[in-house]
């Protein structure tokens, strides 16, 4: 594909092992032991031919945008898009958000909260644009 958009982990952890086959009782005493789920978007290796890998971050509390940075270069991807969900009027379950679409070596474009249709035409508008440096550049090659 050209543009690969990974939305965020749908869950970073899943159950180790089932702790019954059918309903548990109430009374029962059970602790679940998590393991990591594999990550996607890591384990893409590169699409070459100047395919455009775009991730997300919901991330929590003050650290989020550096740990959203981090990902960005650790992932080898062209573009990330962060949020903060640490807000109750933002993200999960509103129809708003707020975030920030970070490339390497450019300057963050902030999205102040608007509809998530809005959020959604700005990284799509970024896509595009990405798109078509990159295409410029496999014609000058």
């Amino acid at each position: 594909c050209d543009v690969l958009l990974m939305a965020a982990a749908v869950s970073d952890y899943k159950v180790s092992t089932p702790l019954a086959k059918g309903k548990l009782e109430r009374d029962e005493k059970n602790c679940l032991h998590l393991v990591p789920t594999a990550d996607i978007v890591s384990n893409l290796k590169g699409g070459g031919g100047g395919q455009l890998k775009v991730g997300f971050a919901a991330e929590y509390g003050s650290s989020g945008i550096e740990r959203a940075r981090e990902k960005l270069q650790r992932k080898d991807l062209d573009m990330i898009v962060y949020n903060d969900i640490s807000s109750d009027d933002i993200g999960f379950g509103s129809d708003y958000n707020e975030i920030v679409i970070i490339e390497p070596g450019r300057e963050d474009e902030i999205v102040p909260r608007a509809r998530k249709e809005t959020c959604a035409d700005r990284i799509l508008d970024r896509v595009a644009r990405l798109t078509g440096r990159k295409a410029a550049g496999r014609k000058n090659r």
